[in-house]
């Protein structure tokens, strides 16, 4: 049973819509007790987004590696421009050959006219240690030999270093490089090869040869890949540089 709103007259149909008494409208019991919805958010709102785990760092260097220069006959480097950082290196030189007879790996230290001025800028078996110690003869093998270069401590009367492979006469068997099957001359810093010289089958009854050279040329260090070939051994290379042999 309900009251009208309007008349107050009880009304006692529960399904009743209007007061019979005044016509009002009734409002149901239903209604009343609806509790109103709470108000919806215009938006989603959004939910924190985890933070990316951190990524792992993995160092590597991005520097060229330096080209090896692989030289087939009589060429040129500019040393300084090539490899601006190199000022100690090594020169190595290896043969390969079937007979097993020594080979001497010499350096002759020379000024600008191209001529050792005393025979201490000879470095060979018997004196193996420039004074300067800016050249070093280093024995490796039997088919290995190796010179140590420091630019910074040469002498500054020295404007090149030229490098001779010959063979050892010491003994009575006539022996040349026609007995050897190969020879390598390369320019080594750091345990890495920058510059590989190949004499392959060049030489036949030749017994010593120039085989390259360091020189200073307007204030830049250059090396030269050269063949040239002597009859005469080391003494005839030692006159050619103005080294009288006793």
């Amino acid at each position: 049973m309900r009251n009208c709103p309007k008349c107050n007259v009880k009304v006692l149909d529960d399904e009743a819509k209007f007061c019979i008494e005044c016509g009002a409208k009734l409002v149901e019991d239903s209604q009343e007790n609806i509790s109103p919805e709470p108000p919806q958010p215009s938006a989603e709102i959004e939910k924190p987004v985890p933070a990316a785990p951190a990524k792992k760092k993995v160092s590597i260097a991005l520097g060229r590696k330096p080209k090896l220069l692989d030289f087939k006959g009589r060429q040129v480097v500019n040393l300084t421009k090539t490899f601006p950082k190199l000022s100690e290196f090594h020169f190595n030189v290896n043969w390969k050959c079937e007979k097993n007879f020594e080979l001497d790996f010499v350096a002759f230290l020379l000024n600008a006219e191209d001529n050792i001025e005393t025979d201490e800028d000879l470095i060979f078996y018997n004196n193996p240690v420039h004074k300067s110690e800016s050249v070093e003869l280093i024995d490796i093998d039997e088919n290995s030999k190796q010179m140590k270069i420091d630019l910074k401590n040469l002498p500054v009367r020295v404007s090149k270093i030229s490098f001779i492979l010959s063979v050892d006469d010491s003994e009575d068997e006539e022996k040349n490089f026609g007995e050897i099957n190969s020879v390598c001359l390369s320019l080594i810093d750091e345990d890495k090869t920058l510059i590989s010289y190949n004499l392959a089958d060049k030489f036949k009854t030749e017994n010593a040869v120039i085989l390259g050279e360091v020189y200073l040329q307007d204030d830049s260090w250059n090396f030269k890949a050269l063949d040239t070939a002597f009859n005469g051994g080391l003494a005839e290379v030692c006159e050619e540089f103005g080294l009288e042999v006793e």
